[in-house]
């Protein structure tokens, strides 16, 4: 469906919206860290280095109608809410 995550971490991103009505992608970056055994690395800055692929797949939800972005919070974080 989505190559930059696999299957498992895609059906948790999706568990996880269809249980919140906010969606940070921060926050749901260190959610897939800790319950569902994302990779762990990060950046100097100490952001996981998978929250550019949540952001991504995120993005993929909001073109299908799934969720809404709400607003960017510069290169900080991303909010959206479910559909």
């Amino acid at each position: 469906m989505f190559p930059l995550l696999d299957e498992l971490l895609q059906n948790s991103i999706f568990d996880y919206v269809q249980s919140a009505s906010i969606i940070s992608a921060k926050e749901l970056s260190v959610y897939l860290v800790d319950r569902c055994n994302a990779p762990n690395e990060t950046f100097s800055t100490g952001r996981y280095k998978i929250y550019g692929a949540v952001c991504k797949f995120l993005d993929y939800l909001d073109e299908q109608g799934i969720i809404q972005l709400l607003r960017k919070d510069g290169v900080n974080d991303r909010v959206y809410r479910r559909c």
